[in-house]
């Protein structure tokens, strides 16, 4: 297993590689409550500045807990190629229909 230190593009662009081939991950929630609450979700897109998108419903509990403490952790794994990726930032719930038409897989009612 390798460890690479990458900056800005090159960080972007591995993110996106290893989160799209992945396209599930544990999306985690209340960093700060044992046992972390953690759920499976679909990745959507992974954007050219980095950002991940998913799509989930309005009245999803993983909403509530966002509008609480924005901090998540995400764990994406690639079984095929051993390809293993964590990310902790902020997350934000977004309502704007027209950004999740244009970010929607499947039809869905909001986005996260």
């Amino acid at each position: 297993m390798s460890t690479q230190n990458l900056t800005h593009l090159e960080a972007i662009k591995k993110i996106k590689e290893l989160s799209e081939n992945a396209k599930i991950c544990m999306f985690c929630t209340e960093l700060e409550t044992v046992p972390v609450n953690s759920r499976p979700m679909t990745l959507q897109e992974t954007d050219d500045s980095g950002n991940l998108w998913f799509i989930s419903s309005g009245t999803s509990n993983k909403n509530f807990e966002i509008k609480e403490d924005r901090r998540v952790q995400l764990f994406f794994m690639n079984n095929n190629n051993s390809q293993y990726l964590s990310v902790y930032g902020k997350a934000s719930v977004y309502k704007d229909k027209t950004t999740i038409r244009r970010k929607m897989v499947s039809p869905c009612k909001s986005l996260v």
